[in-house]
């Protein structure tokens, strides 16, 4: 028997932000006690919550949320979990994901690679969430983006956020985005996937031109 676990946060005015952008708002159009119907408007940052980025969001030219292959948002996937290793403030290192429990460099390729880290169930919603996180060293992030891999999962940001948006800042991001390779950020409820192997599905809203999208990301396992 199949078992879905939804992997995904919910929209919110509480939902943590990225510094600089705009907190979700939610506005009535029509009201049942008005009009006996509800309608409504919602403004926020696509990069809100469980979301995917698309290469254009650091690559000039790259391709739009609308334009990422859907094969590389859903398919087998594979957990490392790093929450004995990974500390806040701390980059994630290699050796982090090689020395973690199971894991298999050959079972990289053609993966949705999914890094567990616990930050997201510890801090999300917290002042501090981007902040003290931990993140993705750049040297992991190469080595990372050169094994074939399908997607980059993870419910932790993957960089760190030091200042207003510059030209070269965010360089984990950069690395895997000019490969082509789409990130699924903020995943929620990883300690609900007891396997390591599972099937992930990720598929963002189809935002024409957009840099991302949010997601309503679901674990399939059993």
């Amino acid at each position: 028997m199949k078992k879905i676990i939804d992997l995904s946060l919910p929209l919110s005015a509480d939902a943590t932000v990225v510094p600089g952008h705009p907190r979700l708002t939610l506005r009535p159009i029509h009201t049942h006690k008005v009009h006996g119907r509800s309608n409504t408007t919602m403004k926020f940052s696509i990069h809100t919550g469980t979301h995917v980025d698309a290469p254009y969001h650091f690559v000039p030219g790259g391709k739009t949320v609308d334009q990422i292959a859907l094969e590389r948002l859903m398919g087998p996937a594979v957990k490392v979990d790093l929450r004995v290793k990974i500390r806040a403030g701390r980059p994630i290192a290699i050796e982090d994901i090689r020395t973690s429990p199971g894991f298999r460099e050959r079972d990289l390729r053609g993966k949705i690679v999914v890094l567990h880290t616990g930050w997201n169930r510890k801090m999300f919603g917290k002042p501090t969430y981007y902040l003290e996180n931990p993140w993705i060293a750049t040297e992991t992030a190469r080595w990372l983006a050169s094994k074939g891999i399908r997607a980059l999962a993870l419910d932790t940001p993957q960089d760190r956020v030091q200042g207003p948006p510059r030209p070269g800042d965010f360089p984990v991001h950069r690395i895997f985005l000019k490969k082509g390779i789409p990130f699924i950020e903020h995943l929620a409820n990883l300690e609900r996937v007891k396997k390591r192997t599972f099937t992930l599905i990720a598929l963002p809203m189809k935002i024409q031109g957009g840099d991302g999208a949010p997601t309503r990301a679901v674990a399939i396992v059993g």
